[in-house]
């Protein structure tokens, strides 16, 4: 099944992260990679602080027929975006679309990820298949909706999607260029006006991976324990473990 991979945001423990993602063993994959030139890190509770330049070798090592763009992100103005920093992660995601447009290739699927997701998941190559139904849009969560029917937020975790490439094309393509609120709650409403629905993937478990997890040797490496290092890097206020 042929599938373009839009990966994009800051190159944070790709290296690491990059050798659980099966799909791109699994599925015939181009791979679109947006990311900044520079890798900033922060734990005011460990008290740690790192910063690191990033090369396209360090992406092309793992991934050798990637298509990359690299920005500074100090070329560009942001200002606006002071809240929830919306804006750079969906300027790195039009970017990696762009890529995809550019080509001209036609794709069966379309997986959108971070550089920074460490999955744990065990689909044999022809389980893709199920997920490339029109309108339907494969994820973490489904949309949640809260509250009285005049006052309904919604909630989606829109870390990582899998889809009909059709369906996730028109999504991404769709968000606007600023995003002043909660991702989480803007994006579901970006997917509910074109009338999509998301379903949760079965069996699949995602955690963001933080730079504590370095030390771990990889047969430490498992679901709990990225998760555990996680919490223990902070700011992660509201977070819940990720039980599929």
């Amino acid at each position: 099944m042929k599938t373009a991979v839009l990966v994009s945001g800051m190159c944070r423990q790709f290296d690491i992260a990059v050798k659980s993602w099966k799909f791109l063993n699994d599925l015939d994959c181009d791979v679109y990679f947006s990311t900044w030139k520079k890798s900033v890190q922060s734990s005011k509770v460990l008290n740690m602080h790192i910063e690191e330049d990033i090369t396209e070798d360090m992406i092309l090592e793992h991934i050798p027929n990637a298509k990359i763009k690299m920005y500074d992100v100090n070329d560009f103005d942001f200002s606006g975006d002071r809240a929830f920093h919306n804006d750079k992660h969906l300027f790195l995601m039009k970017s990696s679309l762009d890529m995809i447009k550019e080509s001209g290739v036609e794709y069966d699927m379309l997986i959108m990820t971070r550089p920074d997701n460490y999955s744990f998941y065990n689909y044999t190559p022809e389980f893709y298949s199920k997920f490339i139904n029109e309108g339907v849009i494969y994820g973490l969560t489904p949309i949640y909706i809260t509250g009285k029917p005049s006052e309904e937020i919604y909630f989606l975790v829109e870390y990582f999607f899998m889809g009909n490439f059709k369906t996730l094309f028109n999504v991404i393509d769709s968000l606007p260029t600023t995003m002043p609120g909660n991702i989480h709650t803007e994006f579901a409403k970006e997917i509910l006006k074109l009338d999509y629905y998301v379903v949760q993937l079965p069996d699949f478990n995602l955690q963001l991976i933080r730079p504590n997890v370095r030390g771990l040797k990889p047969e430490e490496i498992n679901t709990e324990s990225v998760f555990d290092k996680f919490m223990d890097w902070g700011q992660n206020e509201g977070f819940k473990r990720n039980k599929n």
